[in-house]
């Protein structure tokens, strides 16, 4: 059975875990629901959430200058799933299409807070350079699509 987790225990998790974005990349937390996260700089949002209260979902969309950058270059700063653009850098990452009897949010929490500092300085530091790359892959990943 998948561990519930607490409201109060998830906003713990979250500073815990996610809480280098501040530290590190001065990011702000703002609280969106008591079950949602947003951590924001000026060229980057990452949102952190369950999804039907379970299921941790962390997606990276660009912000700002950096948004405006990806415009210029008619690619449209779309939202992507963490693990989606750590599976870009890393085709071993592994995604967790359902929770399962052994899902647990509190360590899939640590696991993506890890998986983003070790595949998405870049991004952190609003540098969107490879998005159109990542973009081009999840299609190709999607539709099978070979050059």
């Amino acid at each position: 059975m998948v561990q519930p987790i607490t409201l109060d225990e998830f906003e713990n998790l979250v500073i815990r875990h996610f809480g280098f974005l501040e530290k590190d990349f001065d990011f702000l937390f703002k609280r969106i629901t008591n079950d949602s996260y947003r951590a924001e700089s000026s060229s980057a949002i990452i949102h952190i959430y369950l999804e039907y209260g379970v299921n941790l979902i962390v997606e990276i969309e660009s912000a700002g200058e950096a948004a405006s950058q990806l415009r210029r270059q008619n690619i449209i700063p779309e939202t992507i799933t963490l693990l989606s653009v750590c599976q870009y850098y890393d085709l071993n990452t592994k995604v967790i299409e359902e929770p399962n009897s052994k899902y647990d949010v509190r360590l899939e929490m640590e696991r993506q807070a890890n998986l983003l500092k070790k595949h998405c300085q870049k991004i952190l530091k609003g540098d969107f350079s490879d998005w159109s790359e990542i973009e081009k892959y999840l299609k190709q990943k999607t539709y099978h699509v070979t050059d």
